[in-house]
């Protein structure tokens, strides 16, 4: 089916968008995938539209003689930041641009629109979160994106946009933005340096790139979570010390590790575990990447 269609990947330059055009692109024809990006083409995709989609105008007019069934939305401001002074920057590019997304999408026949949110939406309750759990954000970051996902049901409700909003669990793997915690340690204990960090005792639930990208084929084949959520997370957890612990001696580092040295955030998310059930009973997709295989192709990818 995948072959009979056209795609839009929105933000295809970013970490997760590199990773599914590849992986896209060895099932179907490149030329059947456009890629949209405010970036210059860094993918060397055949079909690519350099476009900032916060100016609406420049948008529609990008994409007016451009054919697609099937559109993943992957753009995202990921700052941390809990203050507000933040919340006007997110907010243009977490809610605002995405608006302008949907207003041009809801004039065309759309067979699926794939949007990539966060399971931080579910706040300090993240422990076995399922989709039916509260949504509590307690970041700016995971506040935009709430208001992003109501915005798309509004769009499935009152326009029959075809919508399906994926909640990722924390995704890691090769190229990723040096500011995350998994590149952030390779870089470190690789150059064989002190690494700073807190006593380690929070978990975390890492999922490797690649298998999210197969979980969005996945969801794109099928029509199950059309209007709907959909957490993809590898539904087990690990101790940040523990993770680190494992970094080192895949390494071999000689790095001291200084364990307690930064203290823990306000609100600090202790256990985070994200429940799977839903995508794994209904398209039997399941992550294959165990956390020290994943960890070894990170490094190796660079």
């Amino acid at each position: 089916m995948l072959k009979s269609y056209k795609y839009l990947i929105i933000g295809s330059n970013g970490f997760i968008g590199k990773s599914l055009y590849g992986q896209l692109c060895d099932i179907i024809n490149n030329n059947h995938i456009c890629c949209l990006d405010r970036y210059e083409n860094t993918i060397a995709a055949t079909n690519y539209i350099r476009c900032d989609i916060r100016n609406y105008r420049e948008l529609s007019e990008a994409v007016a003689n451009i054919d697609f069934d099937f559109v993943i939305y992957l753009v995202s401001d990921l700052s941390p930041s809990r203050s507000m002074d933040k919340y006007d920057k997110l907010y243009k590019i977490n809610v605002g641009a995405l608006k302008n997304v949907l207003e041009v999408l809801r004039c065309r026949k759309i067979r699926h629109v794939i949007y990539a949110s966060t399971c931080e939406v579910y706040g300090n309750k993240v422990f076995n979160a399922n989709e039916e759990s509260l949504t509590s954000p307690i970041s700016i970051y995971s506040l935009t994106k709430l208001m992003a996902e109501n915005m798309l049901i509004y769009y499935f409700n009152n326009y029959r946009l075809p919508v399906t909003i994926a909640r990722l669990s924390l995704v890691y793997g090769g190229s990723q933005n040096n500011r995350f915690f998994i590149p952030q340690a390779i870089s470190k204990l690789g150059g064989n340096k002190s690494f700073d960090m807190t006593h380690g005792e929070q978990t975390r639930d890492f999922i490797y790139v690649e298998d999210v990208c197969n979980a969005f084929v996945k969801i794109i084949e099928s029509e199950a979570f059309i209007g709907d959520v959909v957490n993809i997370s590898s539904n087990t957890e690990i101790s940040l010390k523990e993770l680190t612990v494992l970094l080192k001696n895949i390494l071999k580092s000689d790095s001291i590790l200084n364990f307690g040295a930064i203290k823990y955030r306000d609100n600090e998310i202790m256990r985070y575990k994200i429940n799977n059930n839903k995508i794994v009973s209904r398209l039997h997709w399941q992550p294959r990447m165990k956390i020290k295989d994943g960890l070894v192709a990170t490094i190796k990818e660079g």
